[in-house]
């Protein structure tokens, strides 16, 4: 520091301390900052705000001088604004409208098949103690079997004679009373297996049909 800025602080100055720091945060983003100390010895009689004004004004330019390269450093760069020739500019008249091209109309889509019920749907029922199987005739004379089995106990599954014949537990049973039920269980049966099909009252719903298997 030369006499004449010596003159200009009314003092001597006896110490300069600078501070410098730069705190990262993340990515490319940061801050910078940077911090002076000055310590002076004013004269007897020297104004202080004068002095004082001295030192503020060389603090910061020597902050500005000093720390303009790391400031620099962290930066952002500036982005030009377009010029006013690159910005698109609406007609005197306002903007023009656009006529949007015509388009078919779009076909109705054509409607979904409904899909038939499984018709070859199966369901095991295992035998309880108070399932029952009776002989039934038909109005044509056919005779069979009407298993009253899980939750069908009431009106029964039909059994044609063709499968009833496949176990001999149920042989015989063609010559059975045709109003005496007969305990399954009793019989060695321990599970039927019936075709279910689409009740004609609900489609929805599954009913049986008749006795596939006899086990």
């Amino acid at each position: 520091m030369d006499s004449k800025e010596l003159a200009k602080l009314g003092g001597t100055v006896t110490k300069i301390s600078v501070f410098y720091d730069r705190k990262i945060s993340d990515g490319n983003y940061g801050s910078v900052g940077g911090q002076f100390g000055v310590e002076a010895d004013l004269a007897s009689g020297a104004d202080p705000d004068r002095a004082m004004d001295a030192v503020y004004a060389y603090v910061k330019e020597a902050a500005t001088r000093n720390l303009k390269p790391s400031f620099d450093a962290v930066k952002p760069k500036d982005v030009p604004l377009p010029a006013a020739r690159d910005v698109p500019q609406e007609p005197p008249g306002g903007p023009v409208a656009q006529n949007e091209p015509k388009q078919a109309p779009l076909s109705a889509p054509a409607p979904s098949a409904q899909i038939p019920p499984n018709p070859t749907a199966e369901r095991i029922f295992d035998i309880a103690a108070d399932d029952t199987v009776q002989l039934k005739v038909a109005d044509t004379g056919k005779k069979m079997l009407l298993f009253r089995v899980g939750p069908f106990k009431k009106h029964g599954i039909t059994c044609w004679p063709e499968v009833a014949q496949a176990r001999s537990e149920l042989d015989g049973c063609w010559q059975w009373p045709v109003a005496q039920a007969y305990l399954v269980e009793s019989l060695g049966i321990r599970q039927v297996v019936v075709s279910m099909k689409a009740s004609t009252n609900d489609s929805s719903k599954q009913v049986p049909d008749k006795v596939l298997v006899i086990r």
